[in-house]
């Protein structure tokens, strides 16, 4: 009988054990989890400042002379004024003149240089097409494009349409219809660049 009574008293120790271990212990399961978890931000964080601070120093390493030449190649933001007097300036150095300037923001997806580089969700820089008329003789229009490709600021030809001017009245006049692209930094990335230590 006591023999009996002593089995029970181990069965219920172990069962009451159990029940009040299992609970802590599926805890620590999901404590455990969640430090591996913890560990993975942690390394993570640890590798981006440690690009952060290999990029900071890659910047701070660039000449104020280059810097500003990199803020002409890719402004902060675009100006389509600026650009449409940029482009009639060119155009008038060759007696051309531009008209029906259309400006659209494109969503990075169709522009040739956003596939080489990043897909649009990613692009820390905003793609804008540009679209414009201009009259006069092939080989003038050919010097404005000279003209254009050594811009400082940065600007993708897409696409050249070409027929005969309607103001032409039997000369060699031509209409050209380009569309280019040109980009610009959003203010939001920008703003995070590191900036110059001159201390």
């Amino acid at each position: 009988m006591k023999n009996l009574i002593s089995l029970i008293l181990l069965a219920l120790t172990v069962a009451l054990g159990i029940f009040m271990i299992k609970p802590a212990y599926d805890q620590i399961g999901v404590l455990r989890v969640q430090k591996s978890s913890y560990d993975a931000a942690l390394s993570s964080a640890k590798q981006l400042q440690t690009l952060r601070d290999s990029l900071t120093q890659s910047y701070n390493n660039i000449s104020p002379n280059d810097q500003t030449k990199l803020a002409l190649i890719l402004p902060t933001s675009f100006d389509p004024v600026k650009l449409t007097a940029d482009l009639s300036a060119a155009a008038a150095l060759q007696g051309m003149s531009v008209s029906q300037v259309q400006v659209v923001q494109d969503s990075g997806a169709t522009s040739n240089r956003s596939n080489v580089t990043a897909t649009a969700a990613t692009n820390p820089y905003q793609t804008y097409s540009v679209s414009f008329v201009t009259s006069g003789q092939f080989p003038a229009f050919v010097a404005f494009l000279h003209t254009m490709e050594s811009d400082a600021e940065l600007l993708d030809l897409r696409k050249i349409a070409i027929v005969p001017s309607r103001q032409s009245n039997g000369s060699s006049q031509l209409d050209f219809t380009v569309t280019v692209d040109t980009y610009a930094m959003p203010l939001t990335s920008a703003s995070s660049l590191p900036t110059s230590n001159t201390n």
